[in-house]
């Protein structure tokens, strides 16, 4: 299982092409309206984009 780094469809296929069996993902997860997070720290994850930090 891959954990980290995944930011879209290619980075996870990339892995799964290198023999990953999945991936583990949060901090994609952390935005979502199903999420308890204060809304600045989903908006700072939003802002910062696909390749953010």
């Amino acid at each position: 299982v891959g954990a980290g780094g995944f930011a879209d469809g290619k980075t996870l296929a990339a892995a799964l092409v290198l023999g990953a069996d999945g991936a583990q993902m949060g901090t994609r997860f952390l935005a979502t309206q199903e999420s308890d997070f204060n809304q600045i720290w989903k908006e700072g994850v939003v802002d910062a984009g696909d390749r953010g930090t």
